[in-house]
């Protein structure tokens, strides 16, 4: 299956790029997925990743190819007419998810990570490596976003000292 969806996505990819429009990939992971299979169960593991889908579908055009690439991964090859479209079309996903978290009916919150590469208008782009600068563009957001995270958090309170656990509670040693 993950070899038909690489030859849909590459077969798309040609006909974007041969007719001069610009393509872009974006790439996507559900932030949270072992967390919520782990706490929740893995039915709500399944529920969080068709949440996912159905926002993309929600949010990109029917012209644009979406997928999951297995686990917590998603990838949309879409067309979005530059930078601008690019940006209305992630801020409708970010709509969506903002709208279905506020809702109140899920335990846990629908979040991703998100990174794109563009392919120029007449290139002959190779899907991997457009793949791959995608997914270094959302792993390099992602580590800036936890830096952001961690500096705008308080600093941990000092860790007791193991001793100071009394020997009848040592499970509770991480």
């Amino acid at each position: 299956a993950l070899f038909d969806e690489e030859r849909r996505y590459a077969g798309r990819l040609k006909l974007i790029t041969r007719s001069g429009e610009t393509a872009v990939l974006v790439s996507l992971d559900l932030d949270g997925l072992k967390t919520i299979n782990d706490t929740y169960g893995h039915a709500e593991g399944d529920r969080a990743l068709r949440e996912l889908a159905d926002a993309l579908r929600r949010s990109f055009r029917e012209t644009d190819v979406l997928g999951r690439m297995g686990g917590d991964e998603f990838v949309v090859l879409a067309t979005v007419g530059g930078a601008q479209g690019l940006g209305r079309a992630l801020g409708r996903l970010a709509s969506e998810l903002v709208e279905r978290n506020a809702a109140g009916d899920l335990p846990w919150l629908l979040r991703v990570s998100v990174g794109w590469s563009r392919s120029m208008a007449g290139a002959d782009e190779n899907l991997a490596a457009l793949m791959a600068r995608a997914d270094r563009n959302m792993y390099r957001r992602k580590r800036a976003r936890g830096h952001a995270r961690a500096a705008s958090m308080p600093p941990p309170a000092p860790a007791a000292p193991a001793r100071a656990i009394a020997p009848a509670d040592s499970s509770r040693v991480a």
